[in-house]
């Protein structure tokens, strides 16, 4: 299949070694064009509260998926981003989901019986 935007191992290396091993991450997606894949880092707790207050605002919570992503994208660029954006403009939902599980956001959790 095409790759639209391809993070190669050597990339997410480099990264790991620049950010840390356990806060990078590679996300991708296939669309009908190709896959996306792009290097992320991952929230920290003052980005996941500043992401959850814009859920709150009614005039921010449309963009706060995107803005949260847009701030840790690694790879691609951020202008090589804003292009993928405008051609395939719910990435930040597709990409936001598993971001989001990555720092503890799964909806898996359940009550235990006792």
């Amino acid at each position: 299949m095409n790759k639209i935007h391809e993070v190669t191992e050597e990339q997410l290396d480099e990264l790991k070694a620049k950010h840390g091993e356990r806060k990078v991450l590679k996300l991708s997606t296939s669309t009908p064009d190709g896959v996306i894949e792009i290097a992320t880092l991952k929230p920290g707790r003052k980005e996941y509260e500043r992401f959850r207050k814009q859920l709150g605002d009614d005039n921010k919570r449309d963009g706060a998926l995107e803005s949260l992503l847009r701030a840790h994208v690694l790879s691609p660029s951020r202008e090589k981003f804003d292009e993928l954006l405008e051609e395939f403009p719910a990435l930040p939902e597709e990409f936001g989901k598993p971001l989001l599980s990555a720092i503890g956001l799964s909806g898996s959790a359940e009550v235990g019986k006792s």
